[in-house]
């Protein structure tokens, strides 16, 4: 369609210099390549040079669609090579690799042209009013594009210039935005664009390494002049597939193929091509049979794998479980043994205070008679109430006997005193005076720490 347009347009474009208002402008010298416009061209008709003015824009207009037809025609023809690049998997590796890549590039454009256009933006607002290369946004753009693909001699000619920015910007500053920019966009962003590009193309080299219907071209154009001599004097294989697809009158019918089926069904079919046509149909079948077990292998694996990666999966989980469960009894465990630190100080701290009640009940004097009847067994009798030592205490001491005690004199005594204390406060009050009869400063201490 493009090579057509083009001709259309070329036809066009010639009958239109012919043109009869074009003619009369230009005057013929012999055979000459140059035509110069007639002497008196400024004398001619306004209608005259109205009409040439217009056939010439109509020649402007032909010849400029001419330019684009023909440029899009040439791209046409090299997306036309791309078509029969398929016919070598190792020629497709480029178009597969951007196909492949496609979705990673697209993202890849969207931070690229945000990360473009800022500096872009940023080097017009600043250098926009000193720099012809920033004066304007598509300039600015064009500029660090130029850039990307190590063009900067306009920076090597200000950085050596004695004079400064016109604005009065510190030249720092178109320093430091140069640097910025070299840095970030080609060392970082365009490296990271040839880092998506290559990974996806070592993959697919290492693909077409595997296979074994990948050859190279040159084994390739061997194979096929190789072909084209064996097959000299058959018929078209494009013959036979036009009569095996032909609905009225197909030419081969029988679901089985033989040798004999094959000269039976195309006429003027030699015993070499029925003979390289089997040949060739069961190397096929040997290939497919062998393709479809590795591809019954290659599913088995795939489901081994999904398996496997499904088993990773809730592994995984178990372990995140796992993991928190024992946290949680690390938790757990430290919040228990601060308690229990706390139980066994309580502990220990109730234990201290009841050695030191048993100690303090030990070495305190009882109340009543039973107080009397102990201290008559265990006081020397010399220290015992009635004793000379204890009176001599006591009259000492300005004191006597505690009130409501008497000297036990049967085991009833002992048992049930008469006189028996009427309240706690009396009973409490009691043995401190029996204490102090009894003549120990130890004893009264160790009751002031009871009290």
């Amino acid at each position: 369609v493009m090579g057509w347009t083009n001709i259309a347009l070329w036809i066009a474009f010639c009958f239109a210099t012919q043109d009869d208002a074009i003619l009369q402008l230009l005057e013929e010298r012999g055979s000459g390549s140059e035509v110069p416009l007639v002497w008196n061209v400024m004398s001619l008709d306004t209608s005259v040079l109205e009409a040439a003015d217009t056939k010439l824009e109509r020649i402007v207009t032909l010849f400029y669609a001419l330019q684009l037809t023909m440029g899009f025609n040439v791209v046409s023809i090299m997306l036309k090579f791309f078509k029969a690049f398929q016919a070598n998997p190792r020629l497709q590796l480029v178009t597969n690799t951007l196909i492949q890549a496609s979705d990673e590039l697209f993202h890849f454009l969207i931070v690229f042209l945000a990360i473009f256009l800022g500096f872009s933006v940023s080097g017009h607002i600043l250098f926009g009013d000193d720099l012809i290369e920033f004066s304007s946004f598509d300039r600015s753009m064009e500029t660090s594009f130029r850039i990307l693909l190590g063009d900067f001699g306009w920076y090597s000619d200000q950085s050596i210039s004695d004079t400064g920015l016109g604005s009065g910007l510190p030249h720092w500053m178109l320093a430091l935005w140069f640097c910025f920019y070299s840095t970030f966009v080609t060392l970082i962003v365009l490296n990271m664009l040839l880092a998506i590009i290559m990974d996806h193309y070592t993959e697919l080299v290492m693909h077409v390494r595997s296979a074994s219907d990948a050859p190279t071209i040159w084994k390739q154009t061997a194979n096929y002049i190789k072909r084209a001599r064996d097959t000299k004097g058959f018929i078209p294989f494009f013959t036979m597939l036009c009569q095996l697809k032909d609905k009225d009158r197909p030419a081969h019918t029988s679901e089985s193929v033989t040798q004999e089926s094959l000269m039976e069904a195309f006429d003027g079919m030699k015993k070499e091509q029925a003979d390289f046509i089997m040949s060739w149909l069961a190397t096929w079948a040997t290939e497919r049979a062998r393709a479809e077990g590795d591809e019954e292998h290659i599913a088995r694996l795939k489901e081994v794998s999904s398996l496997m990666r499904a088993m990773s999966d809730q592994v995984h989980v178990v372990s995140l479980n796992t993991s928190l469960v024992s946290s949680r009894l690390q938790e757990l465990q430290v919040s228990m043994g601060s308690r229990l630190d706390g139980l066994e100080a309580s502990v220990g701290t109730t234990a201290a205070k009841v050695v030191e009640l048993e100690t303090l009940m030990q070495g305190k004097p009882e109340t009543g008679v039973s107080a009397w009847a102990r201290s008559a067994q265990f006081i020397p009798p010399m220290l015992q109430p009635g004793g000379d030592a204890f009176c001599h205490g006591a009259n000492a001491r300005g004191l006597s006997e505690p009130p409501g005690l008497r000297k036990p004199q049967s085991s009833r005594d002992v048992a049930e005193p008469r006189n028996k204390p009427r309240n706690r406060r009396e009973v409490e009050l009691q043995p401190c005076c029996s204490a102090t009869a009894w003549g120990g400063r130890s004893t009264i201490a160790t009751t002031d720490r009871l009290r």
